[in-house]
């Protein structure tokens, strides 16, 4: 069948390897099919162990540990800094706790505080595909600092469910609570802030115009940040906020999937692989960057770049750059999102699987290509979200005939996996031999007279996002014969037609030909491409009676013979026949 960066852009080529703080790339898991898993994210986890149906995992906390049993339909994945996510097929989950001296452990899912029965939490009634999260924490004996108070009551005011949320957690110490606000990244907090009659000012912890500021209160999709207020006697706490769409847009936020339930969607980019190679931006006068390729991590003052400081992706589990965050790899559908600073500069690799090309490739402010880099693709994100989409459409293979002497042709290539990508063209045109290739050639053909001589050659072929430009690569050798059919403008004398080719080794082989005179058609296998001659020669065939020349002067003879010899008796017996009568009347 035929296929377009099977498998890339593409990000990769495998491509959980971009950064481990920046980047999940380095220690992302593969997991089968997103959609088909709860995602729990265990925020506040440090590091995990474990991971076999044998060996639970375990997540190790600032002052305990969590641990679940593992199974064959689970996985982690990292996250940044102080959360990991944890995939089940599971839709309910049981966690074992392990404080350490002097500690309690405390969860809350969702927001909503999950009661432990002698340290063991169980998260009943999960959706599979939907996203959690778990917020485990080890507080002192007493209550602090810990989580949020229990019996707390929280009402808000002017918070839309699906536009953020506040929480209420006991402070650092017993006299304080700590509010956090969150908001999705699109909305912000506008104004004052009301708690049981205190006014706050947004403004005094979050600058929502200020790129930096807000990237630094900005974590997966939420933007949030958290005031302290004298605890409330009664712990209900009587919250009145203002929110509206934040209109400056200082990330971009963009995903993709080739999950074919999602054809069609803007997100959807099927029959292809996607990977990340690198992401360069600057911000507030430092320039960051990550290349996958060098696997090096840089950044550096823009008027100074001798302060340049460098990391090692594959050494230093602390290299990255912040402000970035990169998930690809699910095994069934390659799905992925990425979320940047707004103006950053992203290289991703898109490659079609085979049979199939790249088109329409739709990123707001256009793109480059890299000449030498096959589907690799450079943009830089617009601000706010975005989505990478391109039609991947089924092309077949195709035959360019650059000569007079061929018409048209086919090329099937079977079973062949040598292209995993694009398409296939081959071309034909005239070649130009010298004297002593042509001597060699003649040799070869072992009584065959050649008629043409043509080079054939294969190109792997890529789109570029558009119909008029591709990247081209040849291919000398595949690893499974293919089928070429060329139909010759004129026909080829005499009844047995070969192939001769030069291999690429300087040796000649002789290929078993097919040949139909009525299209002028001639159809032979290969596994490598360079130079070829048509050859031919006339010989017997008893079953169709073809015969050389001299061999039908010899029959048209022997056929005229007997009718001869049949006219010479009957002239004999006539002549004889009048001398008789002659003799008689004498």
């Amino acid at each position: 069948m035929n296929k377009i960066f099977k498998r890339a852009v593409v990000l990769g080529v495998g491509v959980g390897m971009l950064i481990a703080n920046l980047m999940p790339m380095l220690k992302t898991w593969a997991i089968d099919g997103g959609n088909q898993y709860v995602e729990i994210e265990m925020y506040g986890a440090l590091g995990v162990a474990g991971g076999s149906s044998d060996d639970p995992f375990t997540f190790g906390y600032e002052g305990g540990e969590i641990t679940t049993a593992a199974t064959a339909d689970s996985a982690v994945e990292n996250g940044s800094n102080d959360r990991l996510f944890f995939y089940t097929k599971e839709t309910s989950v049981t966690f074992n706790a392990t404080p350490s001296d002097g500690k309690v452990a405390t969860v809350w899912l969702n927001g909503t505080q999950i009661a432990p029965v002698n340290n063991v939490f169980t998260f009943d009634g999960l959706v599979i595909g939907e996203h959690y999260r778990a917020d485990f924490m080890f507080e002192n004996e007493g209550g602090e600092p810990g989580g949020e108070p229990d019996g707390v009551v929280v009402n808000v005011q002017g918070l839309a469910e699906e536009d953020g949320r506040v929480v209420v957690r006991n402070g650092a110490n017993a006299n304080k609570v700590e509010i956090t606000f969150e908001t999705l990244w699109h909305m912000k907090f506008v104004g004052n802030i009301t708690v049981n009659g205190e006014t706050i000012a947004v403004a005094d912890f979050l600058d929502y115009s200020d790129q930096k500021s807000y990237l630094e209160h900005y974590d997966r999709q939420i933007v949030a940040f958290t005031a302290e207020f004298d605890k409330a006697i009664d712990d209900t706490y009587n919250i009145t906020v203002t929110t509206e769409r934040n209109e400056i847009k200082h990330i971009g936020n963009f995903l993709w999937t080739a999950d074919p339930n999602q054809a069609g969607e803007d997100w959807y980019i099927g029959n292809s692989s996607l990977a990340m190679i690198a992401v360069e931006y600057t911000l507030d006068g430092r320039t960051y960057s990550c290349d996958v390729n060098t696997g090096k991590c840089a950044q550096w003052d823009v008027n100074n770049e001798e302060d340049r400081l460098e990391c090692d992706l594959a050494t230093d589990d602390s290299c990255g750059i912040p402000y970035v965050e990169f998930s690809s790899g699910d095994a069934e559908y390659d799905d992925g999102s990425l979320v940047v600073p707004a103006g950053t500069k992203v290289t991703m690799m898109i490659k079609p699987n085979y049979g199939y090309q790249v088109l329409n490739v739709n990123m707001a402010g256009g793109f480059e290509t890299d000449e030498n880099g096959v589907g690799v693709f450079t943009f830089t994100v617009p601000g706010g979200a975005a989505y990478f989409n391109a039609d991947v459409v089924a092309m077949n293979d195709e035959v360019n005939a650059k000569t007079d002497l061929v018409a048209s042709g086919s090329i099937d290539l079977g079973n062949q996996t040598t292209l995993d990508h694009g398409s296939a063209r081959l071309d034909v045109s005239d070649v130009e031999l010298s004297d002593e290739s042509v001597a060699k050639f003649e040799e070869a053909a072992e009584g065959y007279e050649i008629k043409n001589y043509l080079d054939i050659s294969l190109y792997n072929v890529t789109y570029k996002g558009t119909l008029e430009n591709a990247w081209e690569e040849r291919v000398r050798d595949l690893n499974e014969p293919a089928v070429i059919t060329l139909q010759l403008e004129d026909g080829v004398d005499g009844n047995e037609i070969v192939i001769v080719h030069e291999k690429h080794d300087g040796t000649y082989e002789i290929l078993d030909t097919t040949y139909d005179a009525t299209t002028n058609t001639i159809s032979f296998m290969t596994t490598s491409f360079s130079n070829y001659a048509i050859a031919s020669r006339t010989v017997a065939t008893p079953d169709t009676g073809d015969m050389t020349n001299g061999d039908r002067m010899s029959a048209n003879a022997a056929s005229i013979l007997p009718i001869v010899m049949m006219v010479g008796i009957i002239t004999v017996a006539g002549v004889a026949a009048i001398v008789v009568k002659n003799s008689s009347n004498k």
